[in-house]
């Protein structure tokens, strides 16, 4: 698709999608710096301002980028109310995959719940600049077969009923790389006994050679 940027809004034209295909854009953008859940929502185009954002909306990070399968991978979800009036009736919901197993969510305002892979949020209001914060701890299964783990959380209130969304991704790696610990016990044996195994073998064939020079003198 082609897309043009214009006063800081993208208009991307995708042609004909035939029924039941899908078309997408990838946008990739610069924050100048700024962290994007600092609650900054002016838009800049060479440095003028040509809009702000006048609802509230949601963003969606996660740690690590590459986790192998029993690796904790950490989201932190915040919702963030850049306008002047109360947010009311906020509902998040984030349908995790099944390749991960939710271990625990808290939210620092609000009701946090987790009833399978669904962790959802609510919250009555949300005063005007505030900021809210959901953390969902999880976990890499053993198994299954997946490369990249993609999932969203998607945010509603009563001003802004259709979902606004934020989507992270990152790679299940089938094994990690070594990280300087400890290797299992199995590992740990063979280690410690190769080495013993060569200097019992040296001193064999040292003491042959001596027995051998007594028993030619």
């Amino acid at each position: 698709p082609g897309c043009l940027e214009r006063g800081g809004i993208v208009i991307c034209e995708l042609g004909t999608i035939p029924g039941g295909d899908t078309a997408s854009v990838d946008l990739r953008v610069d924050s100048n710096g700024t962290d994007p859940t600092s609650g900054r929502t002016t838009v800049t185009v060479g440095g003028v301002p040509v809009g702000m954002i006048d609802e509230p909306y949601i963003s969606k990070i996660g740690s690590p980028p590459v986790a192998g399968p029993g690796t904790d991978v950490t989201y932190t979800i915040r919702v963030i109310n850049p306008t002047t009036d109360t947010a009311r009736s906020l509902v998040v919901e984030d349908d995790m995959p099944v390749s991960l197993e939710v271990l625990s969510a808290e939210s620092t305002s609000g009701s946090v719940s987790v009833n399978g892979q669904v962790v959802r949020f609510t919250q009555g209001t949300l005063a005007p600049g505030g900021q809210i914060t959901i953390t969902v701890q999880t976990r890499v299964r053993d198994d299954g077969d997946f490369n990249n783990i993609i999932n969203q959380a998607c945010l509603t209130s009563s001003s802004n009923p259709s979902p606004s969304c934020a989507q992270m991704q990152f790679l299940r790696a089938s094994a990690l790389p070594a990280t300087g610990e400890t290797p299992p016990l199995p590992q740990r044996i063979v280690q410690i006994v190769l080495p013993l195994a060569a200097l019992l073998i040296v001193f064999l064939g040292g003491w042959i050679v001596l027995n051998r020079s007594r028993v030619e003198a």
